[in-house]
C-alpha cells in the first residue's frame, strides 16, 4: 500500500483531511439537504415550524444511523447512539442556519476519538492516532471494536455535547429558537402558517 509506506507526519495529515471531508459530506448531505428538505416537505397548515423541524430532523438523524449500520462491528446500540448523533449535529444547524458548528462537531468528535486517542470511529480503526490505547472493559460501556459510539461512553458523551450546545445557545442566541426557515434556502416556505 502506497499510503502506508509515506512518511508519518503525511499519513497523519491525510487522516486529518480526510476527516475534514467526512465531516463536510455527512453534514452537507444529512443536515443540510435532508433537514431543509424534510422541513420545507413537512411545513404546511398542520405542521407548524417547529413540529416540521422535529419531524425533519427525527427522519433525518434515523437515516444517518441506519446508514452506519453497515459498518463493522456494528450494533443496535452503536445504531441508536448514531442516531442520537445526528440529533446532536442537527441542533447547532437548526437553531442558527448554518452547518459551520455542526462541521466542526462531527470532524472535532471523529478527530479526537481517532486521531488522537485511537479508537475505532463509527467501526473504521485508526492506526495513526498520537496515541495507542488498549480497549478494556465491557463492550456495552466501551463500545468495543465499533468504537465508544456503541457503548455508554459515546451515549454519554453525545448528551454531554448536546447540554453544551444548549447551555451555548443560550448565552449567545437569546434562546433556541429555530432559524432554519431564515436560510435563504427554506425562506419561500418559511411564510406558511398554521
Amino acid at each position: 500500500n502506497r499510503v502506508t509506506q509515506l512518511p508519518y507526519i503525511v499519513q497523519f495529515v491525510f487522516m486529518i483531511v480526510s476527516m475534514l471531508f467526512v465531516a463536510f459530506y455527512e453534514e452537507l448531505l444529512f443536515r443540510g439537504y435532508q433537514i431543509t428538505n424534510l422541513f420545507e416537505g413537512f411545513l404546511s397548515s398542520r405542521n407548524d415550524k417547529k413540529k416540521a423541524v422535529y419531524i425533519a430532523v427525527g427522519i433525518s438523524s434515523l437515516i444517518f444511523g441506519i446508514m452506519h449500520f453497515e459498518n463493522p462491528n456494528a450494533t443496535w446500540l452503536s445504531t441508536v447512539n448514531i442516531v442520537g448523533a445526528g440529533v446532536m449535529l442537527a441542533l447547532p444547524f437548526v437553531i442558527t442556519g448554518r452547518l459551520g458548528i455542526s462541521i466542526g462537531i462531527h470532524f472535532s468528535w471523529n478527530f479526537v476519538q481517532g486521531g488522537i486517542l485511537g479508537y475505532a470511529v463509527s467501526g473504521m480503526p485508526f492506526r495513526l492516532s498520537l496515541l495507542q490505547i488498549e480497549q478494556m472493559g465491557p463492550r456495552y460501556w466501551t463500545g468495543g471494536a465499533f468504537g465508544p459510539e456503541a457503548g455508554i461512553c459515546g451515549f454519554l458523551g453525545i448528551l454531554l455535547i448536546v447540554v453544551l450546545q444548549i447551555l451555548y445557545f443560550l448565552k449567545t442566541q437569546k434562546g433556541l429558537n429555530i432559524s432554519i426557515a431564515d436560510n435563504p434556502i427554506s425562506a419561500p416556505n418559511a411564510q406558511i402558517t398554521g
